[in-house]
């Protein structure tokens, strides 16, 4: 693979100024690199991923140069598939309004609005994921600090069970324990038309 690099430039009227933005994609050895230079608040992204024998690697940093907020983030996703069972470890490390990256599913809906209570701050958990007769079974444990005024770790144990019918529907069960005793339940069915 070669390398690729592009560059962008738009007009914001709503901000009043100009933003250009500089991405450059290759690889170095096995390794796929993504380095995006942003002029808005002088923000940088590095997204480095690699595969090895079932070994699936993701790493981002999202920094801002900008004095006025802390706008930074890491995040980092293992993927290992041993006799079928994938294992997985991911962590997320935020501030302020740093957007979503692919470990952020693990924990569920990223928040990036900098006053919300809902915002992760740091995440960090093990899940594994396999199928069992004709359904797909996963299970994650995981800590979650989120912004709020006292910043409090949250731990959660997660199991989720989908299944493919045969209507090409899909159903979706979830059952969340969360620390303090609030356990949910959630039925969802995917229907494409």
């Amino acid at each position: 693979m070669g390398w690729n690099v592009s560059y962008e430039t738009t007009d914001d009227t709503t901000n009043g100024d100009d933003r250009s933005e500089i991405i450059v994609k290759g690889a170095i050895g096995p390794v796929n690199v993504s380095h995006e230079m942003e002029s808005f608040e002088d923000h940088t992204t590095t997204t480095l991923s690699t595969s090895y024998q079932g070994v699936n690697l993701y790493y981002q940093n999202q920094e801002s140069d900008n004095s006025s907020k802390d706008d930074n983030k890491d995040a980092l996703q293992i993927d290992a598939t041993l006799n079928g069972v994938t294992l997985t470890y991911a962590k997320v490390d935020a501030s302020e309004t740093a957007s979503g990256t692919q470990s952020d599913a693990f924990f569920g809906t990223f928040d990036g609005a900098a006053d919300s209570a809902t915002r992760i701050d740091e995440a960090d958990g093990f899940g594994l994921k396999t199928d069992i007769a004709g359904n797909t079974v996963q299970f994650r444990n995981y800590t979650i600090q989120k912004a709020s005024a006292v910043s409090t770790d949250v731990d959660y144990n997660k199991v989720i069970v989908t299944r493919n019918l045969a209507s090409g529907a899909t159903a979706e069960v979830t059952y969340t324990d969360e620390d303090g005793g609030n356990e949910t339940l959630d039925i969802e069915l995917r229907v494409k038309f």
